[in-house]
């Protein structure tokens, strides 16, 4: 067997950073939520290293590898309890089964058991992805307040929520609350804020077929939020097929349409995030319809036969 992975962290590549010289920006870099961040601020809070805080404290809420945290508490007592969480972990639930409901599943916030039989980077035999479906169902993601407590309870055991498809967008858009002008970058996950319709951000959309740094697009924002999905971001190679990650619930295989990639530009990172794992998923035609509950979003494809379709 030949595995093959690559991450490009930068799926959207800012090409565009210059501002007058009289603002002098701060930034930092750091690793964080399994991936590589940036931050950039010209004007705003110039504490860099409050920024990495808040985005290690709520790594410790909603990552699945952090065992005190409350996503792996919950998965913890699927089946058998339910598990008291913080307001902001039971909310982003909480708006990742919205987001679940709205696309029928192509985003799904109960995915967790089907990630980790493919984490291994081999191809899970059919027995493990029929069992691993039947743990998916976000229908059994049960949600309580009971005075003033917030409480979240999976109904089977074996379940697992992973907000790994939406926890990048959500601390980008709130970082991006503390910040006058500049940029957040969360591994791709990119947040733009103060600019003016004469000086806008420029964002390169990356070609899924290129090196890094070749665009096939620019998008000119001045605030808002671009992030993309893509095949060619992380995969791996087994007897000669490519199985890229991002997953379709309805057959528990990586999702099997015409598209390479999909970026979502739109005023909220939480959306923009989940909008473009299930979009990928869903292909352009139900995108189509799906987008049109969505207002201010826009969404680029790119498929297989290098065609490029801009929907809003």
């Amino acid at each position: 067997m030949k595995t093959k992975y690559r991450l490009f962290f930068l799926v959207l590549i800012v090409i565009s950073l210059f501002i007058s010289c009289k603002v002098q920006p701060i930034s930092g870099n750091g690793i964080a939520l399994g991936t590589s961040c940036s931050i950039t601020v010209y004007r705003g809070d110039k504490d860099i290293d409050e920024y990495f805080n808040e985005i290690n404290r709520e790594e410790r809420l909603f990552s699945r590898n952090i065992d005190t945290s409350d996503i792996s508490r919950v998965n913890k007592n699927a089946g058998i309890k339910k598990t008291e969480v913080s307001e902001e972990t039971y909310k982003l639930v909480e708006y990742g089964l919205s987001l679940s409901r709205i696309t029928d599943g192509a985003f799904n916030v109960a995915i967790g058991s089907l990630v980790d039989i493919w984490d291994d980077e081999k191809v899970p035999s059919d027995a493990e992805i029929q069992k691993a479906l039947g743990l998916i169902d976000y229908n059994k993601v049960i949600l309580t307040l009971e005075d003033m407590k917030y409480y979240i309870y999976l109904e089977d055991k074996g379940m697992q929520l992973d907000l790994g498809g939406i926890a990048k967008g959500y601390i980008a858009q709130k970082l991006g609350e503390r910040i006058e002008e500049g940029i957040i970058n969360l591994g791709g996950n990119i947040y733009v804020k103060g600019r003016d319709d004469d000086n806008p951000w420029k964002i390169g959309l990356q070609d899924p077929e290129k090196d890094r740094g070749d665009y096939f697009s620019i998008e000119r924002i001045c605030e808002g939020n671009v992030v993309t999905s893509g095949s060619y971001e992380r995969y791996f190679i087994q007897d000669g097929i490519v199985y890229h990650h991002i997953l379709d619930g309805s057959t528990g295989w990586p999702a099997r349409g015409n598209v390479l990639s999909v970026s979502v530009i739109g005023p909220d990172g939480t959306t923009c995030d989940g909008l473009s794992t299930a979009f990928f998923v869903m292909g352009v035609e139900k995108t189509s319809e799906v987008l049109k509950r969505f207002s201010g979003y826009k969404c680029v494809f790119v498929l297989e036969n290098h065609e490029t379709v801009t929907l809003q």
